[in-house]
């Protein structure tokens, strides 16, 4: 019984692996609980569904990936193929423990799901039997991939189903507290905050060391080239890219919805909803491509950059675009 809840041997990847025809085919589904995969849902949810449930959805979904993030280096728990020999189709360099892609599955899913029941009346049993189901997939990838073991699924869904749960019961009140601030009263809230995170991401890396980590990075490239599809890199469980990451994104979401909204109105049709939403991508794609390319990665000046190529990715999408967007067909 002690091994169906908690495996360190990796067993539990082989198996599934073993009778699986193709591991590859849950590429497409790990997809879909991925930052990459949520910055493209949101802005679809934004400029198609509601405003106001798009930037609910990314709040709720930075706030897990930073409670994500601390929990992983808290622990500093190894993935299946770090230590054991388990083919790795997707390379993954942060700790394990819990899993990120199922807590932010939970969380993302869960509230778009709560959105559509709610304030679209769809119907409650198809709506949550369809998230339950993928959300399971998406789980359920993570151990066909062989990225993580058995109990960072568990975790990593337990801890996404207490966030959402807080968020659904908070939100409301939250929000109109916080709208009844005075304007320096919000920024100084959302850049202590801020730096909350960030002095608590330097507390937590800052000199650590790990003396297996040589040896999980061994066994890491040893797993990798079991599967040639995938490149050979180096594990950086102590990096600190997460949260930048979540700083940019925080700080452009507060300022581009504190500034004034230039009356946007979202059109009447679906067709014009998608073409907005087509060229919103393809804008904000370009911006993001244009600055990872012009900005370096390395070094104080690559981490401040990251910071800022997030901050304005997020005014981009959420401000300036919807901006233009007026002078487009309605």
């Amino acid at each position: 019984m002690e091994a169906f809840f908690w495996d360190s041997t990796g067993q539990v990847n082989l198996w599934l692996q073993s009778i699986m025809p193709s591991a590859k085919f849950f590429l497409p589904i790990t997809f879909t609980g991925e930052k990459l995969f949520f910055f493209i849902l949101i802005p679809f949810v934004f400029f198609t569904l509601e405003r106001r449930a798009a930037l609910s959805l990314l709040w709720l979904l930075l706030i897990s990936y930073a409670v994500n993030s601390f929990v992983k280096i808290a622990f500093m728990q190894p993935r299946p193929f770090w230590i054991n020999k388990v083919p790795a189709y997707v390379f993954e360099g942060s700790f394990g423990l819990p899993s990120g892609h199922s807590q932010n599955a939970v969380v993302v899913w869960g509230y778009l799901a709560y959105f559509l029941i709610t304030v679209r009346h769809l119907p409650k049993l198809w709506t949550l039997g369809f998230t339950v189901i993928w959300v399971f997939l998406i789980a359920l990838s993570r151990l066909v991939l062989g990225v993580h073991f058995l109990q960072d699924i568990l975790s990593g869904l337990l801890i996404g189903f207490v966030l959402l749960y807080l968020f659904i019961k908070a939100e409301h009140s939250a929000h109109e507290v916080f709208l009844k601030q005075k304007s320096i009263v919000q920024t100084f809230v959302i850049l202590v905050f801020c730096g909350i995170i960030l002095s608590g991401a330097i507390l937590l890396t800052q000199n650590q060391t790990l003396p297996e980590l040589n040896y999980w990075s061994a066994k890491a490239q040893q797993s990798i080239k079991m599967v040639k599809e995938q490149p050979v890199r180096h594990l950086e469980p102590f990096s600190i890219d997460a949260f930048l990451t979540i700083i940019g994104c925080v700080l452009g979401l507060y300022f581009a919805t504190a500034l004034p909204q230039k009356n946007y109105t979202m059109p009447k049709k679906l067709g014009w909803r998608l073409l907005h939403f087509i060229l919103a991508e393809v804008f904000v794609l370009t911006i993001f491509l244009s600055l990872s390319w012009i900005f370096p990665k390395e070094g104080f000046w690559g981490d401040l950059l990251r910071v800022v190529r997030y901050f304005l990715v997020i005014i981009a999408t959420f401000y300036v675009y919807p901006y233009f967007s007026r002078h487009l067909p309605q």
